[in-house]
This record gives structure tokens, sequence and C-alpha cells, in this order.
């Protein structure tokens, strides 16, 4: 008797738990959801010193839909989503509607992840990320995590782990594809 009622309550904490876990990259995937909260922004003036030595203000992130990937030369989780934002890369790279920019959270230095980033054959930009970045962009908890920005600055998705490539560029294009300006 006790089972046929527990069995029913553990069905419902698996399904909880899956709807947690994989409901932002679902809402990605899929374009349903709630959308950008209001206090989800990049912070005005956003520049970042690129491991290159080159460096992205304002300028050259404003009006383009921004994807920022959180990782690390250690996490093998990342390295199984960096080849999907390497794809985006690739895919957007020549256009002026979006930029794709890996942050390292790695301590080991600049020069060390810069070098872990081409052996890999990452050529999407690379910066290594502060504590603050991660916050106001809502990484905070892991590493893979990308944050995908629209046109107007609004953080629209945090998907935390791998995502895959249907998800990366589904969500990319709908923003893309998007005015600026528009409401959701």
């Amino acid at each position: 008797m006790f089972l046929r009622v527990l069995e029913p309550l553990l069905w419902l904490g698996l399904a909880l738990f899956v709807l947690a876990r994989f409901g932002p990259q679902i809402e990605a995937w899929t374009g349903i959801g709630p959308g950008p909260a209001a206090e989800s922004a990049v912070p005005e003036g956003l520049a970042l010193a690129m491991l290159d030595g080159e460096e992205f203000g304002p300028d050259e992130l404003e009006g383009r839909v921004r994807v920022f990937t959180f990782w690390a030369t250690w996490c093998r989780v990342c390295h199984l989503e960096l080849p999907f934002v390497q794809r985006l890369h690739e895919e957007w790279g020549d256009t002026d509607k979006v930029q794709v920019v890996g942050l390292s959270i790695d301590r080991i230095g600049a020069s060390a992840v810069w070098t872990h980033a081409q052996e890999q054959g990452f050529t999407f930009p690379q910066a290594l990320a502060t504590s603050d970045l991660r916050r106001a962009l809502g990484a905070a908890r892991a590493v893979p995590t990308t944050v995908i920005v629209d046109s107007d600055g609004r953080v629209h998705h945090v998907l935390v782990g791998v995502s895959g490539p249907g998800t990366l560029s589904r969500a990319v294009r709908r923003l893309a594809d998007r005015e600026p300006g528009a409401d959701d």
C-alpha cells in the first residue's frame, strides 16, 4: 500500500527535476517561455579585454546578438559544449548580427588559456571572466554556461551544461532575425 502512494510521488519528483534541469534548454530550443526578465541586462559600457590583445567595447557589441560561453580548461563537459559554440561562430562570425565570445573562469593565466583555446581549434574571441561579469549575466552557478543576449542587451537564455548545436542555433537565429526593439 505504501509503495502505491510513494511511486506517483517519485515520478512527480523526477518530472519536476527534469523540467527544472532542462527547462532553459527546452525554452531556448522552442522559443516558448517567459522571455527576458526586465532586470536581466548586460551591464552598460561592457568592455572585454580579449586574450589576443584586442578590446571589445560597447561599440563592437551593441546591436548584435551576443553569445557568452563561460568555460574552463579543466572542465570536460565544457569540451563537449565548445565545439557547438565554435560551429555557431563559424556560421555567424562574418555577419554583423551575432558575436560569440568565450569567457574562461580559469585562474591559470591568460596565455595558458589562450594556448589551450588555440590547441582545441577555437577561433571565436576569448577573454577571462570576472566574478562580477558572471554574476551580472546570471552565469555564477556552473560551467559550461552559455548566456544568449538579444540585440537590445537583454539576457534571453542562460543555459547550464551541454545545450547541443540545435538548441544554440535555434535560439540565436530566432533572436538574430528579430527586429531590434521588438517586444517578445
